[in-house]
């Protein structure tokens, strides 16, 4: 009886399974297709469209209805507190809910891997994990600027037939009116990186939420309680008011203080993904 053998050269060959290079694209290709496959965040991203163009269309639609619900109210009066150029103003108004919703998308960006085990699985395919995590960064990052700049663009198109009728006609092409709009979708934009580096640290949707909805809500309030020039100074320091200063008009505020507060605000972020990054090698996940 014989006894088949098999060469060293194919048993070699055999045992070695041919490996796929594990580049960059291919890792981004893969959070991609997650981002556009959980319900959570395609719920969150259609949460952040309708909020936005819900509540410029509220605003449009108050302005509208206000004097003749109050006969003592003026245009004048109704508008006297958002300042003589309201079409930009309300982009403001509306991108505070806006960066809310893109922050609770941030998050859900990567709890709702690590509360179902995908976080867990996608690192170990992506063993230095560096990868991993800055593919997610970006992607938040593109996501929160496009609903930025969807939120803004929306608001001026919705708001903009109210307030012309009122005498305050935007052009649409303006200068300053374009970098409101691009401040909002930048602003909004590292609020989505910012979000999700802060929701990597911790192990549940609850408290990575609530760490960057009380940074950004909560204590603004409590800082604006504190009487003195130094709690002043402390608030401009937080990453709402420093960038919110992103969505000021530059021919009211000047470059310099536009700069300073994207600094502040960009520090912020660094700092937040800097920290990600060295726990997501220190620790177990």
């Amino acid at each position: 009886m014989s006894v088949s053998t098999i060469s060293p050269a194919l048993g070699g060959a055999a045992a070695q399974p041919a490996r796929g290079q594990l580049s960059f694209a291919r890792v981004m290709r893969s959070e991609w297709i997650k981002f556009t496959t959980i319900r959570s965040t395609l719920w969150g991203v259609a949460l952040a469209l309708v909020g936005g163009a819900g509540l410029a269309g509220l605003m449009a639609y108050a302005f509208l209805v206000g004097p003749s619900l109050d006969s003592t109210l003026t245009a004048a009066e109704m508008f006297s507190e958002i300042g003589d150029r309201p079409a930009l103003a309300v982009i403001g108004f509306d991108i505070k809910l806006t960066y809310a919703l893109v922050a609770i998308l941030g998050v859900l960006l990567i709890s709702t891997e690590r509360a179902s085990g995908l976080w867990n699985a996608t690192l170990v395919a992506v063993p230095s994990r560096t990868p991993a995590l800055t593919a997610k960064l970006l992607l938040s990052g593109v996501a929160g600027t496009v609903l930025g700049f969807v939120a803004a663009v929306a608001t001026v198109l919705i708001t903009a037939p109210t307030l012309a009728h009122y005498g305050f006609e935007q052009p649409l092409l303006d200068p300053i009116l374009a970098q409101v709009v691009v401040g909002a979708a930048v602003f909004t934009g590292l609020i989505g990186v910012m979000s999700t580096a802060v929701a990597s640290v911790v192990r549940s949707t609850a408290a990575g939420a609530g760490i960057v909805l009380g940074l950004f809500l909560i204590v603004p309030s409590i800082v604006g309680l504190i009487p003195g020039e130094f709690a002043a100074q402390l608030a401009q320091l937080l990453p709402s008011a420093a960038g919110m200063m992103l969505l000021q008009p530059v021919d009211a505020i000047g470059w310099s203080m536009l700069a300073t507060g994207f600094l502040v605000f960009l520090g912020w972020v660094v700092t937040s993904v800097v920290l990600a990054l060295v726990l997501l090698k220190r620790k177990d996940v």
